[in-house]
């Protein structure tokens, strides 16, 4: 029987995921994240974020470019920013193709993202993730 991660291995494995999702979201998504998340994001984002009123609430986007890929990977290593996120979602054409809830405590992603399975299979041990 496999014994649940605990600690820093769990960190290890979600600051993967996250990295993971960030380089294999196809060309031309976004990462969208709730404001209710970390104040301090807009000042650490700079020009990257944009601000995205839809319908009565407010998103923050950052879209997935080559640098801003490189930007977020390197925050995720240096600073684990992913946890400082309430609920993330990245978006490709118009669709959610990754939501994420409650600081990655549940992660939905979609069959067809980039590299699914392998994804799915590889981060099982985090338990929550539903595809």
């Amino acid at each position: 029987m496999d014994t649940p991660l605990e600690g820093r291995e769990y960190a290890q494995m979600e600051q993967a995921l996250f990295i993971d999702l960030i380089r294999s979201a196809p060309s031309g998504a976004d990462l969208v994240i709730t404001p209710d998340s970390w104040d301090g994001l807009p000042a650490l984002f700079g020009e990257r974020l944009t601000t995205v009123v839809a319908g009565n609430s407010e998103e923050w986007v950052v879209a997935l470019t080559p640098q801003n890929r490189n930007f977020l990977v390197a925050q995720a290593l240096e600073d684990e920013v992913y946890g400082k996120f309430v609920h993330f979602y990245i978006v490709a054409a118009g669709k959610e193709i990754v939501s994420s809830y409650d600081h990655m405590a549940c992660l939905i992603l979609d069959p067809n993202f980039p590299d699914y399975r392998r994804i799915v299979a590889e981060y099982a041990p985090l338990g929550d993730i539903i595809g």
